[in-house]
């Protein structure tokens, strides 16, 4: 990720650009932020691609195709521009590296993760084959790794199973090392379907777990007869997994086993591709590796935002509020401190170029209107609380819980906890109210909570309620537990406030008290969680009775 150039443009279509985070044959991608503050990658085509008709046709189907496969195991397609003077695509941001980059930095995956690898593509390819689709690039470059799964991009030279190849007679398409016999031929008998991509992505595996392609290194057109001719190189794959392997390898399509007989014999004993998604999966250097292009992402948001009017700089590190009592911390890794903080207020977007004139400005006259934001509040993205949950993930812990009101404070927000309001006679908790509730609740700073809270009688002033919080911080679990209770403070027609008054499990450095939620019940029964503290990330979610 670096930062924008000159020639830049600070804006495409709806999206504001932030940085760039790479180039490539077709164009440029950068870092963008929607209205609505969401992260997105936007891809740019070059402007002499933009004048040849045949890859506007191509580019055409990379978004048609994209948005048919879905979203659950690649980056989903947000928006397009394919028919203006500069097409552009935009996508779901993945922070994580790609398999090549985290090989090239980690070195070769142990069998474990090789194989939640494994299982994770084959779901991508399920996916792109039950759309009539046949990838046809599948190599460890199109493989972003997240925290919850890998995500297959870039179906640029993707084409329908039963249509005409996009291409000039005889040329093949995809990337040498990783295409199969059929495909590197173009041989009318032999058609290049679903058992290529299976070809493809064994020699991933190979890659993955050894650091080298399947069929050794060298110049293109050796790689290419090696395909054809060698068998692949798998000395270095481990005794359990290389037989799977080889049978994806082989030179005949048919011998190949399916995407389902993958899904079958590739995950882990007694683990299934649902693992993935509970984080964990990744070797503890590639997980280090996203949390520190998560910590840059945040570091490139407080240098963009602007600073807000008549507002005191908030300090780097907020005192820890007073805590009622907590028990001593758990038992196991110690966990490290947060690294120290740049103030986000200090920040300025870049207007202009040196020589006075305008960023360029790709599809879009003018900027749209900016987020509403709550009243009362103002935008801050770079906080203590990513900061911590960063620190946390990048030490490889797993496993946190948060208090159930919110769990974290900020740098925008007072230290001192807010005094509970005064008991006010009749004011009494609802009954609807009254049970244990679960659910999920997300914050506007990446941190996931599945919250628990148990509910009891009371007035304005009592304590009413218990809560706890398991959570994850961009889908991987933090090593830190935190438990409290609670008062009801106010009583409205629809809703009631409650306040976190004492901590009774977790440590006075990230579990604190004070934070306000607003509980609404609805007609389904469900009951609607909202954070009353932007400080926090504002987070929200609907809870379910559970008795």
């Amino acid at each position: 990720m670096n930062p924008l150039a000159d020639d830049d443009p600070r804006r495409i279509g709806p999206y504001r650009i932030v940085a760039r985070l790479g180039s490539g044959g077709m164009g440029r991608v950068y870092l963008g932020r929607s209205p609505g503050g969401r992260n997105v990658a936007v891809k740019v085509v070059r402007p002499d691609l933009a004048e040849d008709e045949d890859f506007r046709t191509r580019f055409r189907r990379e978004v048609a195709d994209a948005r048919r496969v879905g979203g659950e195991w690649t980056a989903p397609v947000l928006d397009a521009d394919t028919e203006g003077e500069r097409p552009w695509l935009a996508t779901r941001y993945v922070p994580g590296p790609s398999l090549s980059q985290a090989v090239r930095h980690a070195g070769p995956f142990p069998e474990r993760s090789v194989r939640l690898l494994g299982a994770g593509l084959a779901e991508a390819l399920r996916a792109v084959h039950g759309a009539g689709l046949v990838h046809r690039d599948l190599k460890p470059s199109n493989v972003l790794l997240d925290v919850d799964r890998p995500r297959l991009i870039d179906f640029g030279i993707s084409r329908a199973a039963d249509a005409s190849v996009l291409t000039r007679t005889g040329l093949p398409l995809g990337s040498p090392g990783y295409m199969s016999p059929e495909q590197i031929n173009n041989q009318r008998d032999l058609p290049v379907g679903p058992p290529s991509d299976v070809f493809s992505l064994g020699a991933v595996l190979v890659h993955a777990a050894t650091g080298v392609g399947a069929f050794g290194q060298g110049p293109p057109e050796v790689l290419l007869v090696r395909a054809i001719t060698d068998q692949p190189r798998l000395d270095d794959v481990s005794e359990a997994l290389r037989p799977l392997v080889r049978r994806c390898l082989t030179k005949e399509p048919a011998d190949r086993p399916t995407v389902e007989e993958l899904l079958d014999a590739l995950p882990p004993r007694g683990e299934g591709v649902r693992t993935l998604t509970r984080g964990g999966w990744l070797p503890p250097a590639v997980a280090e590796m996203i949390s520190r292009r998560a910590a840059e992402i945040l570091d490139f948001e407080a240098a963009d935002e602007p600073p807000a009017p008549s507002a005191p700089p908030a300090p780097l590190v907020p005192p820890a509020p007073p805590v009622l009592s907590a028990p001593p911390a758990p038992s196991g890794p110690p966990v490290p401190p947060p690294p120290p903080v740049r103030n986000a207020e200090g920040g300025t977007a870049p207007s202009s170029r040196p020589d006075g004139g305008h960023p360029p400005t790709i599809g879009a006259a003018t900027a749209p209107a900016p987020a509403p934001t709550r009243p009362g509040t103002r935008r801050r993205r770079w906080t203590p609380v990513a900061v911590a949950a960063a620190a946390a993930l990048a030490a490889g812990l797993a496993g946190a819980r948060f208090l159930g009101d919110g769990g974290q404070r900020g740098g925008d927000a007072d230290p001192t906890p807010t005094p509970t309001a005064e008991r006010v006679s009749g004011e009494r908790l609802p009954e609807e109210y009254v049970g244990t509730w679960t659910g999920t609740v997300q914050s506007d700073l990446g941190v996931r909570g599945e919250v628990t809270m148990t509910i009891r009688e009371g007035a304005v002033g009592d304590v009413v309620y218990e809560a706890g919080n398991r959570a994850s911080y961009l889908g991987v679990d933090l090593d830190l537990v935190c438990a409290g209770v609670g008062t009801l403070v106010e009583v409205e027609e629809g809703s009631v406030v409650v306040e976190g008054t004492e901590l009774t499990a977790g440590t006075a450095d990230f579990c604190v008290v004070g934070e306000r939620v607003r509980l609404s019940a609805r007609e389904d029964g469900t009951l609607r969680y909202e954070s009353l503290s932007d400080a926090a990330g504002t987070p929200e979610g609907t809870l379910t009775r559970q008795r």
